[in-house]
């Protein structure tokens, strides 16, 4: 397992604080696999959101 100073997820998990992260270093993977799931289904919904404004008109990108 990686160190702290090696690795450090917290900072894309939503600013984690650096002691929630040192728990994490030590807890069970599927704790963080759980955190991990959470941040790929929030990505994909405003991805989703995204998409559909653009394709609606809503939101407008300069080529």
């Amino acid at each position: 397992m990686r160190s702290y100073n090696e690795w450090r997820p917290h900072s894309s998990l939503g600013g984690l604080p650096p002691t929630v992260y040192r728990e994490m270093l030590t807890a069970d993977v599927p704790y963080y696999y759980e955190l991990l799931k959470k941040k790929q289904e929030k990505l994909k919904e405003q991805k989703k959101d995204l998409m559909q404004k653009l394709l609606t008109g809503e939101v407008r990108v300069k080529i």
